[in-house]
């Protein structure tokens, strides 16, 4: 709603959502808000590959994801379908990503690296939490390594004090499981 309200008129959303009881709620805020002309809801996955992909889903719990979680038995495997950030914008332009995909950013990132390189203003909103990338099989040092090799500045959004940091080792290495921030980054001005 934030990002549909701040394109204006012209712009437009396009909000993944795989989970059907979460794309239902998506659909409704966008009606109840009158977005029907800005967002588009779109019932798939993002990831490095087109294809259908297994979805655990887990009781009261909004962390769902493509990653099952070692100490909690899914309450259900669905299977849905994803796509790739670059197959489904086609070459269009984008000005903001955000996503928030439960440890599945790093190979998401690789389904959409032409059109980070495409668009040189691009800013991308992510999560960073290491138990999440771990259960998928990438370190948070790794991941953050990923993000400034495809051109960004990487900063830590400090909810508390209300500013960007820059990411320390020890962020990186930490090991609570319920720990985790979210990352915003800037493409790099070339020369």
């Amino acid at each position: 709603m934030l990002a549909a309200n701040s394109s204006g008129p012209e712009g437009r959303v396009f909000a993944f959502e795989p989970v059907p009881g979460n794309f239902e709620v998506l659909k409704r805020n966008i009606q109840v808000n009158r977005y029907t002309d800005i967002i588009y809801p779109i019932p798939k996955a993002v990831g490095v590959r087109p294809g259908m992909i297994s979805i655990f889903l887990y009781k009261n719990s909004d962390s769902h994801g493509m990653f099952g979680h070692p100490h909690v038995a899914a309450q259900e495997v669905i299977s849905v379908e994803c796509v790739t950030i670059d197959e489904f914008l086609a070459e269009r332009p984008v000005d903001v990503i955000k996503m928030d995909i439960e440890g599945n950013e790093p190979y998401a990132l690789k389904g959409m690296a032409e059109t980070i390189s495409k668009n040189n203003n691009l800013i991308l909103f992510t999560e960073l939490a290491p138990l999440f990338l771990r259960r998928a099989g990438v370190e948070p040092k790794d991941y953050v390594l990923q993000l400034e090799q495809l051109g960004f500045d990487v900063r830590l959004i400090d909810e508390h004090s209300r500013c960007l940091k820059p990411i320390t080792e020890d962020l990186l290495a930490e090991d609570d499981p319920s720990w985790h921030a979210n990352l915003y980054c800037i493409k790099r001005k070339n020369g």
